[in-house]
């Protein structure tokens, strides 16, 4: 038992200092880093180190002055059914895809239309690789938005919601909130 016990602290103990790493990581993110990192996320969201650089990504975009996310209820039925499969991941996915917009375009911080798509677009992404590994992870509203995406229809689509809800001057339709 005593084994276990020093087992367990041994492990606990790599886990702090992982974390205390990762936060550290989180602050020296060059642009290319952050980039990279939101690809690579759309294309392995369920590999071994993606919950890793998830939270690396999420601190960053949190504290970091180089972006500015908005967020809107634009993303269907995430995040009002949390019981969705991967619904945090995807969620969260939206916000990485909204910044590397930015870091990549530096003059469209101010164009919501195109940081939310760019938002949609990446987690939609990463949902493609998701129900590739996972089936039975499917979610119709995103199965729908796939196919715009893949007929280059997407922003056609999906246009009068960001409109509706990221630019409306009504505060009961306009879902505002600034992540920071």
């Amino acid at each position: 038992m005593n084994r276990l016990l020093k087992n367990m602290m041994v492990l606990l103990s790599w886990a702090v200092l992982a974390s205390m790493s990762a936060n550290a990581n989180a602050w020296e993110l060059a642009d290319e880093d952050v980039i990279a990192m939101t690809q690579q996320l759309e294309q392995r969201p369920l590999a071994p180190e993606a919950d890793s650089l998830r939270q690396q990504l999420y601190e960053w975009t949190t504290e970091s002055d180089a972006v500015m996310i908005t967020v809107c209820d634009v993303l269907g039925p995430i995040p009002s059914d949390e019981a969705l499969p991967y619904a945090k991941e995807l969620l969260v996915q939206s916000f990485f895809g909204n910044a590397a917009y930015q870091l990549q375009y530096p003059g469209s911080k101010d164009d919501q239309l195109k940081l939310q798509l760019a938002g949609i677009t990446s987690m939609l992404k990463a949902y493609r690789n998701i129900v590739k590994q996972q089936p039975d992870a499917r979610i119709a509203t995103y199965d729908t938005w796939l196919k715009a995406l893949d007929s280059d229809k997407l922003a056609q689509r999906l246009l009068p919601t960001i409109a509706q809800k990221c630019l409306s001057d009504d505060p009961r339709q306009n879902q505002f909130a600034l992540l920071r």
